[in-house]
């Protein structure tokens, strides 16, 4: 019996030690929602953001004629960027000549929907003719998993009500 209780301390021991870890999130993929701008142009599109790096990649994101001409900003033509000295929640798009940025109240860390913070997002042409957001936001509809930590903490329940039937 006894040798039954260490292994079960020792197994609840190492579990818990386990358990303190920091998780690594994933990287998520958001969708813009009813992105308008103040000239009356809309945008559209996705981008895939990794806030433990601070790196996005596989994005496309298009916007329609306005003060500016329709465009798209994808991979092939575009550089992704975090932060970028406009603040710790910013994300910039640059082709080197053509810019669109997104700022937002709250980091983009987690799965669910972020405001847009209209205050401080635009896009511009060589950051001489400037289109300002209106409105908008992103989502990401990923079901949430539970944390590493959270499911190593029931291995020692697991453990044991293992132990206790077996001991019967």
């Amino acid at each position: 019996m006894n040798k039954n209780i260490l292994a079960c301390a020792t197994f609840v021991g190492a579990t818990l030690m386990a358990a303190v870890l920091p998780a690594q999130a994933a990287p998520i993929t958001f969708t813009l929602q009813d992105l308008s701008f103040t000239d009356g142009a809309t945008g559209s599109g996705y981008f895939t953001y990794d806030a433990d790096t601070g790196a996005g990649y596989d994005f496309s994101i298009s916007t329609t004629d306005g003060v500016l001409p329709a465009f798209t900003f994808d991979a092939m033509n575009s550089r992704f960027y975090a932060g970028f000295g406009f603040g710790p929640n910013n994300l910039i798009i640059t082709t080197g000549d053509r810019y669109i940025n997104f700022s937002f109240l709250e980091a983009l860390s987690r799965p669910g929907v972020y405001a847009i913070n209209t205050a401080s997002s635009w896009e511009c042409n060589n950051c001489g003719i400037y289109r300002y957001v209106a409105s908008g936001s992103v989502s990401s509809l990923i079901a949430e998993v539970p944390e590493p930590a959270t499911a190593l903490l029931m291995l020692p329940a697991l453990g044991f009500l293992a132990v206790r039937r077996r001991s019967r």
